[in-house]
C-alpha cells in the first residue's frame, strides 16, 4: 500500500517577521502553496522560509524559492535548510543566491 507523502505549512507572523515553515516534500504540487503563504506579507521587515523540515525538493521547489528571493531580495531569507535541500541548492548553483538567517 502506497503512503501519501506528508505536507504541512505553518505561517507565523509577529508583525516584524513573517516565518513560513513548510514540512514534507516541496515539489510541483506543493510549491504554489509556499508562494501563496508569502503572499500574506505586508510590512514585515523580514520574510523567512524555514526549510529544516523539508525531506525532498525538486526543480519546482527551487524555482519557487528563486521567485520569492527575486520578488523580495531585501527581506527574503532562508533558514535551516535540511541536508537534501542544501545539496540541491549547491548542485543547481543557487545556494549563494539567498540570504541566510538563523532567526525564525
Amino acid at each position: 500500500m502506497l503512503r501519501e507523502p506528508t505536507w504541512d505549512i505553518v505561517v507565523d507572523d509577529d508583525g516584524q517577521t513573517l516565518a513560513v515553515r513548510p514540512s514534507g516534500e516541496l515539489d510541483m504540487s506543493t510549491s504554489p502553496e509556499l508562494v501563496t503563504a508569502f503572499g500574506k506579507a505586508k510590512g514585515q521587515a523580514q520574510l523567512v522560509c524555514d526549510l529544516s523540515a523539508i525531506t525532498f525538493i525538486d526543480s519546482s521547489g527551487i524555482r519557487a524559492l528563486i521567485e520569492l528571493g527575486q520578488r523580495e531580495p531585501e527581506r527574503f531569507a532562508l533558514s535551516g535548510a535540511s541536508e537534501p535541500v542544501e545539496r540541491l541548492l549547491e548542485l543547481t548553483g543557487v545556494a549563494g543566491w539567498f540570504r541566510r538567517t538563523s532567526a525564525v
